[in-house]
C-alpha cells in the first residue's frame, strides 16, 4: 500500500473504543496478562479482545482464534508474540486492524534479526495497519485509558512524549508523575519501523490540547521530516528534545538498544537552533523543563527580565547567582524605592534584603513567616522582574516547626503570584537532605503546586538551566517575529 494513502489519523490510537491483546497466555504470566490487569483498574471503556490460538477464555476474557474472527475492527492491538509470527500477524491484521503496537524484539536491532525485519517491512508495505516498534513497552494516553504500568495517573494532561526507548518510557511516566506532570501521552516506538517519532510529533504539533512536546530519541529513520514539522511550527509550542547517542561511546549503545545509527551532534544542535526546539542531555533536566512549560505553556512561556531571588541560606543563594550568570541571567537590581520600603521590614540581625534576599529560618520564628509575607508584599510592585524565584531549605525550617512556616512562605509566594504581571514567572524551590519527612513535604509542595499553576523544583541549579531555557525559546521566538499560540 502506497505511503501517502496510510492513516495520519491518530483518534483510533490515543483513543481506541477497540483493544486486542496478542499474546497473553493461559498462565498469566505474559506482559499481555499485564496489561489486561492494567486495564481493568486504568477505567477503559471500550471492547477488549484477546487473540489466542488454542485457549477459548483469558483472564474471564473470552479468545478469538483470528481478527477476523472478532466482531467488530480494532482500533490498537497491542502484540507480544515471538517475533517469527509477527509478520504472519501483521499480515492477517490487514483491513482489520488500525494500529498494532509490537512489543517483542529480535528485529532489526540485532544481527539474528535483520532478515526477519525486512520480512515485517515486507508485509507493512502491502498493509493498512500502522505499526508502533517494534521492540517497544507500550504507551499511556489518559483520553483512551490505555497504559504500560499500574497505578498511573489518568487525569487530563496537555504534555505528550514520543520516547524511543521503553524502559525510559517508565522512568518518563513514573518520574512525572511523581513531580506532578500530567501526562496527555507518552507513546515508545522503538525500532520505529513504521511509525515513529517524526509523524507523532507533528500529529502533537497541530493538536490544540497538546501544549508542551518531548521527545527522547536515538535516530529518526525520516529526519527531514522532523525538521520540517518543527519548522513549519515555528516554536509556537515548546518541544524539549532529549537526545541519546550523541558521543561515540552513546552511539554504540543506542545501536545494540533499537539499531540506531551514529549521527552527528552538530546536526541536532542545528536542528534545535533552527527550530527553537530545546536540546537536553539528562533524563532530569527534560523533566523539569516539561514540568516549567505546564506551569507556563505555549502563549506564556516568555521569560524576559531579570530574577528575583528570595529564600533562607546565603551560601546557598551565591550558588544560585552564578547558575543564573551561567544562563545569561542577572538578579534584578531594586530600585531606591524598593530599597528603603524593605528596610522597614521587620526582620532582626542577620537577614539581607538585597538581591538575593536571604531571610534565615530563625528569623521567622517570632512571627511564623510574616516578615516573608510583608517582603513579598514590597517585591511585588519591583518592575521589569522576569522570575520571582523562592528557595526553602524544608529540613532547617521543620526544626522549628515541623514546616508550619514553610507552609506560610509558600502561600505568600501564591499571593505574591496573584498580584504579579502574567509575565513574571513565579517558581519555588523545595531544598532538603532527603530525608523521610523533608521529602514527604517537598512532594507534597509539588503537588500543590500543579494545583496552583506554581511549578516546584528540588535545586536551585535546576531552575537556572529551566528558566534559562525558556528564555532562549523567547529569544527565539523575538528574532523570529513569532507570537505563540
Amino acid at each position: 500500500m502506497p505511503a501517502e494513502s496510510r492513516t495520519k489519523d491518530f483518534s483510533a490510537l490515543l483513543r481506541p473504543k477497540s483493544v486486542a491483546i496478542v499474546g497473553a497466555s493461559a498462565n498469566g504470566s505474559s506482559p499481555g496478562n499485564r496489561l489486561i490487569k492494567i486495564l481493568a483498574g486504568s477505567g477503559f471503556a471500550g471492547n477488549l479482545y484477546v487473540l489466542h490460538p488454542k485457549t477459548d477464555r483469558i483472564d474471564g476474557i473470552k479468545a478469538y482464534r483470528s481478527f477476523e474472527e472478532m466482531p467488530e475492527t480494532i482500533d490498537y492491538a497491542f502484540v507480544c508474540v515471538p517475533a517469527a509470527a509477527v509478520p504472519d500477524l501483521v499480515k492477517n491484521a490487514h483491513g482489520r486492524v488500525r494500529f498494532m503496537q509490537v512489543m517483542t524484539s529480535g528485529f532489526g536491532e540485532t544481527r539474528e534479526g535483520v532478515e526477519l525485519n525486512e520480512r515485517l517491512r515486507a508485509e507493512l508495505r502491502g498493509s493498512d495497519v500502522r505499526l508502533l516498534g517494534p521492540n517497544c513497552i507500550g504507551m499511556h494516553t489518559s483520553a483512551g485509558r490505555i497504559g504500560f504500568i499500574e497505578n498511573a495517573s489518568y487525569g487530563k494532561g496537555s504534555t505528550a512524549v514520543v520516547s524511543q526507548s521503553g524502559g525510559l518510557s517508565i522512568d518518563i511516566l513514573r518520574r512525572g508523575q511523581q513531580m506532578g506532570i500530567e501526562f496527555s501521552s507518552v507513546i515508545s516506538v522503538g525500532n520505529s519501523l513504521d511509525l515513529g517519532a517524526s509523524e507523532l510529533i507533528g500529529h502533537h504539533l497541530a493538536d490544540p490540547d497538546v501544549r508542551a512536546i518531548g521527545l527522547y530519541v536515538e535516530n529518526v529513520g525520516n529526519g527531514r521530516q522532523l525538521f520540517e514539522h518543527l519548522r513549519r511550527a515555528r516554536a509556537r509550542k515548546p518541544v524539549v528534545i532529549l537526545k541519546g547517542g550523541m558521543t561515540g561511546e552513546g552511539s554504540r549503545a543506542a545501536a545494540s538498544h533499537t539499531g540506531a545509527m551514529a549521527e552527528d551532534e552538530r546536526t541536532w544542535r542545528a536542528l534545535a537552533d533552527q527550530t527553537g526546539s530545546i536540546l537536553v542531555g539528562d533524563l532530569s533536566v527534560f523533566l523539569n523543563l516539561l514540568g516549567l512549560f505546564q506551569a507556563y505553556p505555549s502563549e506564556t512561556c516568555d521569560m524576559r527580565g531579570d530574577v528575583v531571588l528570595v529564600g533562607n541560606g546565603g551560601g546557598a543563594s551565591v550558588i544560585a547567582a552564578d547558575h543564573f550568570a551561567r544562563q545569561g541571567m542577572s538578579l534584578h537590581e531594586f530600585s531606591d524605592d524598593i530599597v528603603e520600603r524593605l528596610a522597614r521590614v521587620d526582620v532582626p540581625a542577620g537577614s539581607s534584603l538585597r538581591n538575593p534576599v536571604d531571610v534565615p529560618a530563625n528569623a521567622l520564628r517570632g512571627n511564623n513567616g510574616r516578615a516573608m509575607s510583608d517582603i513579598l508584599s514590597v517585591l511585588s510592585e519591583s518592575k521589569g522582574v522576569g522570575a520571582v524565584v523562592m528557595h526553602l531549605n524544608l529540613t532547617v525550617f521543620a526544626g522549628y516547626d515541623g514546616g508550619e512556616m514553610a507552609d506560610n512562605a509558600f502561600n505568600a509566594l501564591v499571593r505574591m503570584r496573584d498580584r504579579l504581571a502574567s509575565s513574571t514567572k513565579v517558581v519555588f524551590v523545595a531544598r532538603s537532605d532527603y530525608s523521610i519527612g523533608a521529602a514527604s513535604q517537598s512532594l507534597a509542595f509539588r503537588k500543590k503546586g500543579i494545583e496552583l499553576g506554581i511549578p516546584v523544583f528540588d535545586e536551585l541549579g535546576d531552575v537556572a538551566v529551566a528558566l534559562g531555557a525558556m528564555k532562549h525559546l523567547s529569544s527565539f521566538r523575538k528574532r523570529r517575529g513569532i507570537a505563540a499560540d
